[in-house]
This record gives C-alpha cells, sequence and structure tokens, in this order.
C-alpha cells in the first residue's frame, strides 16, 4: 500500500448540517470536529446531561453537577484490492498509476474492530504556576467495546469540580500501513 508511506497524514472530520461551503465552515467555528491518525473513523460525542439537554462535541456549558457522556464510533472501512469500476472508467490506467500506484479508496461493507475507547481529562490551571502535568490525565478512562464495528458506550465523571476539557479517542484494531 504505497500510499501509507506517501501520505501518512490524517483526516479532518465536520459534523455539519450539509455539505455546502456556509455549513462547513460553520461546523468549523463550532468546533463540531475531530481529527483522525489516517484511518476513516467516525465518532460522535455528547453531553447527554446539560442544561440545554444533548450538546455536541466541541460546545461549551456550564453545569453544577456531574457530566455525563455518551461516545459512539464506527471503524473505518475495510479495503477492498485494487481501484473500483468507477476509478478504472473514469482515468487512464497511466494516470490511476500516477496518482494512487493501483491502491485506490475502494471500500466494502465492512468495518475494522473499535477496540476501546480513551477518554483523556484536562483541566486547566487555576492560577499561574500551577503544576501542569497533574491536570492532564491521559488514558484518564479506558472503555472497552464490544469487539465489533461499531462501539457505543457511556461514562460520567463523578469527581467533577472546576473547568474541564474531555478528549476521545477510539482505538481501532491494527491494520497493516
Amino acid at each position: 500500500r504505497v500510499s501509507s508511506f506517501v501520505y501518512p497524514g490524517g483526516i479532518l472530520a465536520v459534523h455539519s448540517e450539509g455539505r455546502g461551503k456556509d455549513q462547513i465552515w460553520s461546523a468549523l467555528k463550532n468546533k463540531n470536529v475531530y481529527g483522525t491518525s489516517g484511518p476513516r473513523i467516525l465518532l460522535w460525542f455528547d453531553l447527554i446531561n446539560s442544561p440545554e439537554g444533548k450538546i455536541p462535541m466541541g460546545s461549551e456549558t456550564r453545569m453544577s453537577q456531574n457530566p455525563k457522556f455518551e461516545v459512539r464510533a464506527a471503524g473505518s472501512f475495510k479495503q477492498k484490492q485494487g481501484c473500483a469500476k468507477e476509478s478504472i472508467d473514469s482515468l487512464s490506467p497511466e494516470r490511476l498509476a500516477y496518482l494512487c500506484a493501483g491502491e485506490c479508496y475502494n471500500p466494502s461493507n465492512e468495518r475494522h474492530i473499535i477496540e476501546r475507547i480513551e477518554i483523556i481529562k484536562i483541566t486547566p490551571q487555576s492560577y499561574a504556576g500551577e503544576a501542569v502535568s497533574p491536570l492532564i490525565q491521559d488514558a484518564w478512562k479506558v472503555l472497552p467495546c464490544s469487539g465489533s464495528g461499531k462501539c457505543i458506550v457511556e461514562f460520567e465523571d463523578s469527581n467533577f469540580t472546576r473547568d474541564t476539557v474531555y478528549y476521545v479517542r477510539a482505538i481501532q484494531e491494527e491494520t497493516p500501513a
């Protein structure tokens, strides 16, 4: 898989109201986004007990009760060998070889397994000079998944005392690069 070495970068995902430029920019401004290290994993991370009701990742709110969250993740699609018929029909063999060395995005209907969800808890400094290392808990919680292509977990922060940022990592089964 040549493309793994040519383009090892990540992907930005946006939860938007539509595919138009304005909807995508709005979602970016609202921080309804996440990134992946390459695999096209789907992720939703919602606060489910805010005073405003269920609110999505990137949101800010004030609460006095312990926050409760729901994380939903789906593994990336497993790839079929070679290129889809549409790619082959659209491009000359030379252009196809130049662009992707014979390995196009060619997803099957089967997803990779999500093994676990990791929660990172970050508490901002309360005062200048407060030690940072105890404020970043990586990983604060590790939640196992059922071993399928989709995973839904809920958790609560029972030690919630001050401003906190929660970061979620969906860990997919290992794949060859």
